[in-house]
């Protein structure tokens, strides 16, 4: 085959594969860290292009490059000023257009790399063949689809393109190529933190092909001057966007160093590090083909090295090193940003990886080529095909992804006036990613169609929903009004809940506390009417009548609200009462009680169709001689009074200390065994580490129901 026919089919190939990967996420809306990327080019659009505004996008990592194609995708494509799903698919489309770049100044380069050693026919298939894998490679496309990546991608541009311009500067001996490498070195560094990785690619350069005929000493004496010479040009750069209020230290860099400053940190730092190398080698999103992915992706991996194994028979020495250099350059690049954990299972950080994925790239393609003949261009395109695979089952996660956040999205633009809105276990994963920011509320930014003006949107983990209820914020919350967003798999029985589409249901716990009739009543195991707020009672005691047999759990019905009438139950624990047995309930704890609405009636089933007497509480009763805790090498020691502490009828008493942080709403619990007379809690002053603050919950569990309950708060 001629050399043009050859060109001409690698190229429709390449593009034929491209868009067969790319063209699931055609409609896909935002993922993740994508909303606050857009919602911030947004407001810097809106707002006008003042220049510190640039440095100030935390998305983009106070790059100014970043921030400033972002700002110009939103005044290209968002003339109404709103992002709509066909302005998302432009920016990818750009940042598709930036990889391409990328793919063919990588490509340029190792021709330029292999050429004094491989000769002209190994170095231009090489260099097809590493555009190609580079642009449909797995890693890629989450670069692509990712808004937030927009740095990286430009970063990569820009340093691929200086990589092209110094080696062929050097090698021609002129000096415009290598001026321009150096202004495009300061343009990544304006748009990526892997900037900093530019100044060891060149010196690589120039060791290895810059001039290979000169001696070893000489060659290594010019590749430390190049590290030297542009390392110190991105120091420069660096100060000039320090000086207008831009971030031009290497951060990840530094958060990764810092963790091999203990044992503890280093053994973190080498697992993600050899997480995210198995991942380069292994290029899988595990939510897509599954098992079968790792078997295709170390098949394309065997197949990709087979040609490189056979030529080391004839030139070992030359191969051998080769695959020492492609080793160290992937493991310098992962151990870069052993700060961050990428795994197949989770793909949130993908982008990431995209420098490990050029050097993956031109190592696959180096060794697919290494064969003469016909073998030189089919082995690498079989490779192409299989990664293409791939990642056309990652833009279909991806795309799936999109799905979840868009369909949590549109309820919670429609509820967002609500002055607080919780949002009850918010997916986490979807298609191997996540689908929502770390700060749910830029999804409801007006960017997106979202109000004008909106409440405080947080997330918020089912399980610390309880722990929210048992604190005094939550009547706060409810006050200025509070409502909370649930996946329909967790709607409690007999709540009141608006249906809002999505799979998602609207619950809004009552904001009023005047409550009607008694909390009090005695002999009928049934209350007379109550109409109160269900949210404002946390806690029930029912006094059973001398005699009573407490062999089942005691069970405490309710009636709320009117049309339809909703029922739920509850089931609760017997204790050890001074007149017989005393039935104690946790309806803090019950989500089917707090979000009930107002409750009319309450009664009682069994043992308690007739009681002594019934108390409805609005908290939980103390534990007995509990105060502030002692704190002992990291430990909170309690000391409660123990002739006083209620005891369990027939399951044993255990305590928990539970931590709180009522600004991210998180919470954390130990175990607090038994220790003499003290209660433990071992490493609970290092246990959650919030602003602002700790609240603390000492609670006392009696066959899982908490019977009594201390509270304190510990600044931090």
């Amino acid at each position: 085959m001629s050399r043009p026919s050859t060109s001409l089919s690698w190229w429709v190939l390449a593009c034929a594969l491209l868009v067969a990967a790319i063209w699931p996420l055609a409609g896909a809306g935002p993922v993740g860290e994508d909303f606050r990327a857009l919602a911030e080019a947004a407001r810097l659009a809106d707002g006008g292009l003042g220049t510190r505004a640039l440095f100030a996008m935390e998305s983009t990592d106070g790059r100014p490059l970043a921030a400033f194609s972002l700002v110009v995708s939103h005044s290209l494509w968002c003339p109404d000023g709103f992002w709509t799903t066909g302005a998302v698919a432009a920016v990818r489309l750009e940042n598709l257009l930036l990889a391409i770049v990328t793919a063919l100044c990588l490509g340029r380069f190792l021709a330029r790399v292999l050429y004094p050693w491989a000769g002209e026919d190994q170095a231009r298939a090489a260099a097809r063949a590493a555009a190609v894998l580079f642009a449909v490679h797995p890693l890629t496309l989450p670069a692509v689809a990712a808004v937030a990546a927009r740095g990286e991608l430009l970063g990569a541009a820009f340093g691929a393109a200086a990589a092209l311009a110094f080696l062929r500067g050097r090698q021609e001996r002129r000096a415009a190529p290598i001026a321009a490498a150096a202004a495009l070195t300061a343009a990544a560094v304006a748009s990526a933190e892997s900037s900093w990785l530019i100044p060891a690619a060149l010196a690589l350069a120039e060791y290895v092909s810059a001039h290979r005929h000169r001696p070893g000493a000489q060659r290594l004496r010019t590749a430390g001057t190049t590290a030297l010479a542009y390392t110190a040009g991105v120091a420069v750069v660096g100060v000039v966007l320090d000086g207008f209020g831009g971030e031009w230290r290497p951060l990840g860099i530094e958060r990764s160093l810092a963790l091999f400053a203990s044992p503890v940190g280093a053994l973190r730092a080498l697992a993600a590090s050899f997480e995210k190398l198995g991942l380069s080698i292994l290029p899988t999103n595990a939510a897509g083909l599954g098992a079968f992915g790792f078997v295709l992706a170390g098949a394309l991996l065997l197949t990709a090295m087979q040609p490189a194994l056979r030529a080391a028979r004839s030139a070992p020495r030359l191969w051998v090193s080769a695959l020492i250099v492609w080793v160290a350059a992937i493991l310098v690049v992962v151990f870069t940003r052993a700060d961050l954990r990428v795994v197949p299972g989770d793909l949130s950080a993908a982008p990431s990886l995209l420098p490990a994925t050029i050097v993956m790239a031109a190592g696959l393609a180096t060794a697919s080529t290494a064969l003469s003949g016909r073998r030189r261009h089919v082995i690498p395109a079989v490779v192409a095909l299989g990664l293409c695979v791939l990642a056309r089952s990652d833009a279909i996660c991806l795309r799936a992804a999109g799905a979840v956040a868009d369909d949590l999205a549109r309820p919670l633009r429609a509820a967002a006036g609500t002055p607080h809105l919780l949002v009850v276990d918010a997916p986490r994963t979807a298609g191997g990613r996540a689908p929502l920011p770390a700060e749910v509320a830029w999804v409801v930014d007006p960017s997106f169609g979202g109000p004008a003006e909106h409440g405080l949107v947080r997330a918020l983990e089912a399980a610390t929903l309880p722990v929210l209820a048992a604190d005094p914020l939550f009547d706060r919350l409810r006050a200025e009004g509070l409502a909370l967003l649930l996946p329909r798999d967790l709607a409690p029985e007999g709540a009141q809940l608006e249906e809002v589409g999505g799979g998602w249901l609207l619950a809004r716990p009552s904001a009023s506390d005047d409550a009607g009739g008694a909390r009090l009543w005695r002999e009928e195991g049934r209350s007379p009417d109550l109409e109160l707020a269900s949210p404002s009672i946390r806690g029930l005691r029912a006094t059973a009548r001398p005699g009573a047999r407490a062999d089942e759990p005691p069970l405490v019905r309710w009636d709320a609200g009117s049309d339809p009438v909703r029922r739920a139950a509850a089931q609760g624990v017997w204790l050890r009462g001074a007149d017989g047995p005393l039935a104690a309930f946790d309806l803090d704890r019950r989500s089917s009680w707090l979000l009930a609405g107002r409750v009319r009636r309450v009664w009682f089933e069994g043992e308690l169709s007739s009681l002594v007497q019934a108390r409805l509480a609005e908290w939980a009763p103390q534990i007995a001689g509990v105060d502030e805790p002692v704190e002992v090498d990291g430990a909170w020691t309690f000391q409660p009074d123990w002739v006083a502490v209620e005891r369990g009828l027939h399951e044993a008493t255990t305590f928990a200390l539970v931590f709180f942080d009522p600004h991210g709403l998180r919470h954390r619990e130990l175990a607090c065994p038994r220790n003499g007379e003290l209660l433990v809690a071992a490493g609970a002053a290092s246990a959650l580490e919030c602003e602002g603050g700790v609240v603390w919950f000492l609670e006392q569990r009696v066959g899982g129901v908490v019977v009594a309950r201390s509270r304190g708060e510990r600044g931090r």
